[in-house]
């Protein structure tokens, strides 16, 4: 697969450890904008220390250690004079498990509006919950209920208020770390559509345990294991025609 010429996350040679324990091996992988990016792998294979590293969230855990380049749009997100809070501004992030804060439907959204004073109308304030939730496609079943305890809606839509809570303050990246996991068939279904219309506009990276996911879903997808990358293709040929013999023992369950 020829990479993206002017893609919109690039990791050159990105090798990571906690401590002395190794989890990401010369990881050289490039996201492009405008389309969901699939990472597939066993558990334990680096999955998510990939995504956390894409928002410097690994930053916070103790004796981690990073080498190689992670460039955004061509800058070193590791840079000594990045700027990390304004990095995740353009890089948000939904999590395995829906996680609203202990607030309203409308101030879940408004949070990270508020939070990095995107404005300062009540009016514009509104506009914003309500675009971001719209997106989301979640506007129409909370519209009357903005007050309610986020804690109240069911699991899908927690998830979709989490989706809505990051494109609230207009992010580049979305990164989603098995966004799906905790969900039923019905609800996971509606997440999926609702990737799919968010590729649209953003570069999504989805980290799955699911196949099945990755091939509805995601244009490219990439295998982890032990925290190597073993291959990435476009999605249709990673499934039908893979090249490395370690990717057709996966896909098999072997």
């Amino acid at each position: 697969m020829t990479p993206p010429s002017d893609p919109k996350f690039l990791l050159r040679n990105v090798s990571a450890a906690y401590a002395s324990k190794p989890v990401l091996r010369d990881v050289s992988l490039s996201f492009a904008d405008r389309q969901i990016s699939a990472i597939l792998g066993p558990s334990g294979c680096g999955k998510s220390t990939l995504l956390r590293c894409l928002n410097r969230l690994n930053d916070r855990l103790p004796q981690f250690r990073l080498s190689g380049q992670v460039l955004l749009d061509g800058q070193d997100i590791y840079a000594p004079d990045a700027d990390v809070i304004a990095l995740r501004r353009r890089v948000g992030m939904v999590f395995q498990k829906p996680n609203p804060f202990p607030k309203s439907v409308f101030d879940n959204v408004a949070y990270g509006i508020r939070l990095h004073n995107l404005t300062n109308s009540a009016s514009a304030l509104a506009d914003a919950v309500e675009a971001s939730l719209t997106d989301a496609a979640l506007w129409d079943e909370v519209k009357d209920r903005l007050d309610l305890p986020a804690q109240q809606l069911s699991g899908g839509q927690q998830q979709r208020l989490c989706i809505a809570r990051a494109l609230a303050i207009n992010p580049e990246v979305i990164l989603l770390d098995e966004p799906c996991a905790s969900l039923d068939p019905r609800a996971t279904a509606r997440i999926e559509e609702l990737l799919v219309a968010l590729a649209a506009r953003y570069c999504l990276i989805l980290v799955t345990h699911s196949l099945a996911q990755a091939a509805r879903v995601a244009a490219v997808t990439a295998l982890l294991e032990e925290g190597a990358v073993i291959e990435v293709n476009n999605t249709s040929d990673f499934f039908t025609n893979p090249q490395h013999p370690k990717t057709q023992q996966y896909l098999s369950g072997g």
